[in-house]
């Protein structure tokens, strides 16, 4: 990988870059530390692990609205319930 800066170096592209990527940056490691940071990872206020409500929400719509599907079926049709295990076979 070759960067180039149009200006000083070190003031664009080779800003805090050092070439490698680690695991460790791309993934919170895993280990028995992780418990204290658990409740830092799912308030989004951690940088080891970003998320956007906006997308998960985008992103859990179909699969919502598919178990709502799937409960409505259940409740209406009772019978469905018993027949779908054997269906599947």
């Amino acid at each position: 990988m070759t960067l180039v800066d149009r200006g000083e170096p070190g003031d664009e592209t080779s800003f805090g870059h050092a070439g490698i990527i680690s695991r460790g940056s791309v993934l919170p490691p895993n280990g028995p530390a992780i418990w204290r940071s658990i409740g830092q990872y799912a308030s989004n206020r951690h940088p080891a692990v970003r998320y956007h409500m906006g997308f998960i929400a985008r992103a859990s719509l179909p699969m919502f609205l598919i178990m709502c599907v799937a409960v409505f079926l259940l409740v209406s049709f009772p019978d469905i319930a018993t027949f779908l295990p054997s269906a599947m076979k």
